[in-house]
């Protein structure tokens, strides 16, 4: 028989520990250089500004995805009780033929 086993605490300390570096992320950029119109600085700003909204949108995706797992270590140890009380169950059952 196959078996999966989970560790419920060391997945959520896992999960703790990816939320907390995702949310010390700081996606901020130089300030604008006022004044100096030359291409190079203008593009230089165009990319700061696209990396942050790539970093905003990384976090947002992380989260999602962190909430997600979260709710399927739910699910997969509720799941793990309800079939744990079905087998005490049937034992019981057998055990009083």
């Amino acid at each position: 028989m196959t078996e999966i086993k989970m560790e419920y605490g060391e997945i959520e300390v896992n999960l703790n520990e990816i939320r907390n570096a995702c949310g010390s992320l700081q996606p901020q950029g130089t300030q604008p250089i006022e004044g100096n119109m030359l291409e190079c600085t203008r593009r230089l700003e165009e990319t700061t500004k696209s990396l942050q909204n790539l970093l905003f949108r990384y976090q947002k995706i992380l989260n999602q995805n962190i909430s997600s797992t979260y709710k399927s270590v739910d699910f997969m140890r509720e799941t793990d009780r309800q079939v744990s009380g079905n087998i005490k169950d049937h034992v019981q059952i057998q055990e009083h033929r």
